[in-house]
């Protein structure tokens, strides 16, 4: 699909994107198992050289999908991984996100799972948990859902 217009003001950061070009990170490449879109936590898939978008809170996280400037829109306007495409994941280091809710900065890191796959939050969602915890924190701070957010992923 061509691109049509520009926009005169464009965003600073998008979900999934590198943060911080030079700073200590760790990127691994996975072969992905379905479709996955840039900013999505990923766990592990059916081997250890396999990854898929989070869906439980029991899944073993491994990191967040890394936005690839090589990938073309689909005809929706989304930019994703393919299934069996090569998937590069943050595993270590600062990537922006969306921010579910209001955050502050030193909160821990959780991903929403299912229709809230994409949005991070700072509480497991209650008892039982409904968000798959995430090795990290946030470095700044979200005023409302939807807004960017600046996450450093750590070691797990």
């Amino acid at each position: 699909m061509a691109q049509l217009t520009y926009d005169k003001a464009p965003a600073v950061a998008q979900a999934g994107m590198l943060a911080e070009q030079f700073s200590l990170r760790q990127v691994d490449s996975f072969l992905a198992e379905g479709d996955i879109i840039f900013g999505q936590p990923v766990v592990y898939g059916a081997t250890a050289e396999q990854c898929k978008v989070a869906a439980a809170t029991t899944d073993k996280f491994l990191g967040l999908a890394l936005v690839e400037k090589n990938v073309e829109q689909d005809s929706s306007g989304v930019a994703k991984y393919a299934d069996e495409s090569m998937a590069a994941v943050l595993r270590y280091g600062r990537i922006w996100a969306i921010a579910g809710e209001a955050v502050l900065v030193g909160e821990p890191v959780f991903a929403g799972l299912g229709a809230d796959i994409g949005k991070f939050y700072n509480d497991n969602g209650g008892d039982p948990a409904t968000r798959l915890e995430c090795k990290g924190k946030f470095v700044t701070a979200a005023a409302a859902a939807g807004d960017l957010v600046l996450i450093e992923l750590v070691w797990a």
